[in-house]
């Protein structure tokens, strides 16, 4: 173990932010913006690699690596609750409430519907959020059932919630249309 910076960087360029024997464990990661955010169960790190070239046949060097605890920002539940539209971060808090991060703090989005978010049954293992068309989409098993079976969708533009329930959802991705759209498909 060597450290670089302020982060711990381990032989096999294995980068925690923090020590691998702190209980408050690594849940998962996103990139916003070139910078690769991790997220614990209580707060958040931004790691900034700095790379350097001195032309196209010399592979890049690791300059520097910072990272940086992000003070007063929530942490996440699980990496299936982490999701990005390439401008902030979405993801389900410890405290089981949805929260957008632009870099810099995180902002509750989820006060009106709260209740619902609350009755999900295993979050952190069951559920999973995608963002599509600007559009949040929170997938879950209500606390009675034992499917993911219920959709809260949160829309960006005009900042309104919506529920969809009783159809079974194991995953959802973006499918490629021509022309650079993108189809939905649950």
């Amino acid at each position: 173990l060597h450290t670089t910076s302020n982060v711990n960087v381990w032989p096999g360029h294995l980068i925690y932010p923090n020590t691998p024997l702190d209980p408050d464990e690594v849940v998962g990661t996103c990139l916003l913006k070139n910078e690769l955010y991790f997220f614990t169960r209580t707060t958040k790190y931004r790691t900034t690699i700095t790379i350097s070239t001195s032309d196209a046949t010399t592979p890049s060097i690791i300059q520097a690596i910072d990272t940086q605890e992000m003070k007063g920002t929530k942490g996440a539940i699980s990496q299936d609750l982490i999701v990005t539209d390439g401008e902030l971060i979405y993801f389900i808090g410890s405290d089981l409430r949805l929260y957008e991060f632009n870099g810099v703090g995180d902002t509750c989005l989820s006060d009106f519907v709260e209740p619902e978010i609350r009755s999900a049954r295993n979050p952190e293992t069951v559920g999973f959020l995608h963002v599509h068309d600007k559009q949040i989409r929170y997938y879950y098993a209500h606390s009675t059932e034992t499917s993911v079976s219920r959709m809260l969708l949160y829309d960006l533009l005009y900042n309104e919630w919506f529920m969809d329930d009783g159809r079974c959802v194991a995953f959802s991705i973006d499918y490629p249309l021509e022309g650079n759209f993108l189809r939905l498909t649950e």
